[in-house]
């Protein structure tokens, strides 16, 4: 959940200008988390779903292990 943003005061644009730069920073703690080690092993795709404080759905990351590896 995304907890900083007035959900009345955010919209859609938002999320997604923001999308590229967590993406990256997603990315990069899948690749040097040790917690996630046997799952990078696994080529798993992770998927990150994220909601506004009033639960709705307001940004999808997708990262695959060409992201990742």
């Amino acid at each position: 959940t995304l907890t900083l943003d007035d959900p009345k005061n955010t919209d859609a644009a938002y999320y997604e200008n923001s999308k590229p730069l967590l993406k990256k920073e997603m990315i990069e703690l899948i690749k040097t988390s040790p917690d996630l080690e046997d799952l990078r092993k696994q080529n798993v795709t992770f998927k990150y779903s994220y909601q506004d404080l009033n639960k709705k759905p307001v940004l999808e990351l997708v990262i695959t292990p060409n992201d990742y590896q």
